[in-house]
């Protein structure tokens, strides 16, 4: 990947905020601390890198284990 791919989406996702709204009435803002943005083009994508990480890296452990 590109470093400045990177960069970009490191800053995007960098200092999220979010509040609910329910009605009329909407609550304070809270830190987004991990995960993606939902309704985001690229959540469905970054879900998908992860997750095939996840299935790369446990595989790979799976295979090393001797019965």
């Amino acid at each position: 990947m590109p470093n400045e791919l990177l960069s970009v989406l490191e800053n995007w996702l960098r200092d999220c905020h979010t509040c609910v709204k329910w009605n009329d009435a909407t609550s304070v803002f809270i830190k987004i601390d991990f995960g993606v943005r939902q309704c985001s083009v690229l959540s469905p994508r970054l879900f998908a890198v992860c997750v095939d990480d996840i299935h790369r890296v446990s595989k790979k452990n799976c295979a090393s284990v001797i019965f």
